[in-house]
Parts: structure tokens; C-alpha cells; sequence
């Protein structure tokens, strides 16, 4: 696995591709209508932004867009999808995460870092947990067709009690 700096033609390429739930949790927040139109609009936005990480398989294949984008000072919300290839890179991925861009975003000064997602998106909860964020709030109808979202959080004061 390796990952890249975010670029328009490779967000949109894992976007247009994406897992079918993720393609439910994102066109349910949003204004999109279709993948295409959903395609082009994360490309757009995220195709450029800091922060944001493409990763592919050992065969080159782009599996994955993830991102930590400050929200406000301190706060940074995490971004994430990707397509079926991301069974083969989910072990090195989470390695990563942990290892170097949880610190990054640390030492960044961060104090927070949270995460929207769908109920229906389980597999997602339990990687959350497993990054070290916990269920912290319950959002009612809060998709575009009353679906229940969740917040997961990792906030440095809970960590900092736990360790010391």
C-alpha cells in the first residue's frame, strides 16, 4: 500500500467506484443526485484540498480517499471512502493511520477529531473504535431521507485522564 496527495482525477476514479454504502452515507448528506453527479462534486471539492490522501493496492489501483480537514482551531473532522479494492489495503491503512497520521494530526495541535456516519454503516463504527474514537452522540433523521447518523469522537482530554 502507499498513499499520494489527493488529486482531482484520482478522487474522482475511487469516488466514481465507491462501496455502495459508502455511496448511500455521502449522496444521503448531500445535494447529489447520482455517482456521476456524486463522482465529480468529492472530486471537485476534495481533489485538491490539504489534508487528503489517496491510497492504492501494491498493484497500483486507487482503493481509498482519506483526509483530516480542520473544521475550526483544533477540531478536525475525518473524511473517508473508498471502493471494494479496500479489503486489500485495510490492515496497512489502519497500520498508517495509527502510526503516523493520528500523531500528525496531534502534533497539529489538534484536540478533537471526529467523524459523521450512517447507523447502517457498521463496519465503519467498528473501525472508528478500532482508530480509537468512541460513539459519542446519536443524530435523529439527520440523512436526506430521516436516516439516524452517529458522531465519533477521539477528544485529547479523555485520552490524556486514560493514560495518566
Amino acid at each position: 500500500m502507499r498513499t499520494v496527495d489527493a488529486s482531482f482525477e484520482f478522487v474522482r476514479y475511487v469516488a466514481a467506484r465507491m462501496r455502495e454504502r459508502d455511496y448511500d452515507e455521502f449522496v444521503s448528506m448531500g445535494w447529489c443526485r447520482d455517482r456521476e453527479e456524486l463522482a465529480d462534486s468529492l472530486a471537485s471539492r476534495y481533489g485538491s484540498a490539504k489534508g487528503v490522501e489517496v491510497a492504492f493496492t501494491d498493484e497500483g489501483i486507487p482503493a481509498a480517499v482519506g483526509g483530516a480537514l480542520e473544521l475550526r482551531p483544533g477540531v478536525v473532522t475525518l473524511l473517508f471512502f473508498a471502493t471494494p479494492e479496500f479489503d486489500k489495503i485495510k490492515v496497512g491503512l489502519t497500520k498508517y493511520f495509527l502510526r503516523f497520521l493520528l500523531p500528525a494530526i496531534l502534533n497539529g495541535g489538534a484536540h478533537r477529531v471526529e467523524c459523521v456516519t450512517m447507523e447502517a454503516h457498521e463496519g465503519v463504527h467498528r473501525w472508528l473504535e478500532i482508530l480509537g474514537l468512541k460513539r459519542e452522540a446519536e443524530h435523529a433523521a439527520y440523512g436526506r431521507s430521516g436516516q439516524k447518523y452517529y458522531t465519533y469522537a477521539w477528544v485529547k482530554d479523555d485520552v490524556c485522564e486514560a493514560s495518566g
